[in-house]
């Protein structure tokens, strides 16, 4: 009886040290990653001295130890040439063939992951959206500091586009990117309609990286330090991709410093509360919706920067994938047929996502 009373007490005591985590000044983060910033409060800098090979390398470690169970699609890893230069793609495949194509470019501030870090998102992405995903590998900082990425990235949106019109009389291709793949496809839409090119279909921007030159806004403020991505970090990720300051400001760097064209494609930005990308994200959809661009925006509660990858653990990732999913099969629009056709797959009555669906329609601009 003792053993089972000693138990009890430490049971209790540890759910309410989780909760004092999870009791920030400004909300309250949820009680995994509460916990889980807690255990790794003593991890490596991301600007420490230590090889940036060796950074990815466990990066991609981390990232991998939180996919949790993937859904079993076709997959094919293959690798495509963009003027003499060889890059690795990843295609995944919807059980029914469609003109809607996602082309996706992975985050870690130009400077981290690959197509195994992030294949969770791209995965679940073609599952619940039976949408055919390419994720591409585009090459990193900084070794290829900007404008490479961005060029590459736009020979890769041009080269998909070709590909799937010799199938498709209209292709449809969507960009999404997750912080600096969101800054990549914002980018990428950018010269598309700059340069007279077919604009995307549309954007989705999963807590965009948008400006590289005012690292002081409310969110730096309040987020700086302590929830997955600091302000450390972005210096640091700045440093390497962005060498010269004069290109902080340039368009395809800090889109939202500039002029939206009048061309833009409509856009899904979402973004997570505990982030100091959230203000980014917040402004860029109220600039595109003043230019009557066609935007839908919503706040994530209770998570930090980069949840989505964390699909073993989180089902506010699953929510935040499937609303990405349902925008794109949608024609931007939310329709509640949809969501409730989402609802009734095996992960929904798990994570309790009919409900947070609703709320998605209700908070969308």
């Amino acid at each position: 009886m003792l053993i089972l009373f000693i138990l009890l007490l430490l049971f209790f005591g540890f759910i309410l040290f989780v909760i004092m985590l999870s009791k920030r000044p400004q909300g309250w983060l949820h009680p995994i990653l509460a916990f889980g910033l807690f255990l790794s409060q003593n991890d490596n800098a991301i600007d420490d001295d230590r090889p940036v090979e060796k950074k990815r390398q466990e990066s991609e470690a981390l990232l991998r130890s939180v996919h949790g169970r993937l859904p079993q699609i076709p997959v094919e890893n293959t690798t495509i040439v963009l003027k003499d230069k060889e890059y690795k793609v990843r295609l995944y495949k919807p059980a029914t063939p469609s003109a809607k194509s996602v082309l996706y470019f992975h985050g870690g501030g130009f400077v981290l992951g690959n197509l195994e870090a992030y294949d969770n998102i791209c995965r679940w992405l073609c599952y619940y959206g039976n949408i055919e995903v390419m994720s591409f590998d585009y090459p990193l900082a900084p070794e290829n500091p900007f404008p490479i990425p961005v060029e590459a990235a736009y020979q890769a949106y041009n080269w998909y586009f070709e590909e799937k019109s010799k199938t498709w009389d209209k292709a449809e291709i969507f960009l999404c990117g997750d912080s600096a793949g969101g800054n990549l496809s914002t980018s990428v839409a950018l010269m598309a309609c700059q340069k007279g090119n077919t604009p995307p279909q549309a954007l989705c921007l999963l807590y965009p990286a948008l400006d590289m030159t005012r690292l002081d806004n409310h969110a730096y403020q309040s987020y700086s330090k302590g929830f997955l991505l600091s302000k450390s970090d972005i210096l640091y990720f700045r440093k390497q991709y962005l060498p010269h300051e004069s290109d902080w400001n340039h368009p395809y760097v800090s889109p939202l410093n500039h002029p939206i064209p009048a061309n833009m494609p409509p856009c899904l930005i979402l973004t997570a509360q505990f982030d100091i990308l959230s203000q980014e994200g917040q402004e860029f959809a109220q600039k595109l919706k003043a230019a009557n661009i066609p935007v839908e925006y919503k706040m994530y509660k209770g998570v930090a920067h980069g949840f989505m990858t964390i699909t073993h653990l989180l089902g506010t990732s699953h929510r935040a994938i499937r609303h990405t999913a349902a925008f794109i099969n949608s024609n931007h629009r939310f329709k509640p047929s949809l969501l409730e056709k989402f609802s009734n797959r095996d992960r929904v009555n798990k994570f309790g996502l009919k409900k947070q669906s609703k709320q998605t329609i209700s908070n969308c601009l």
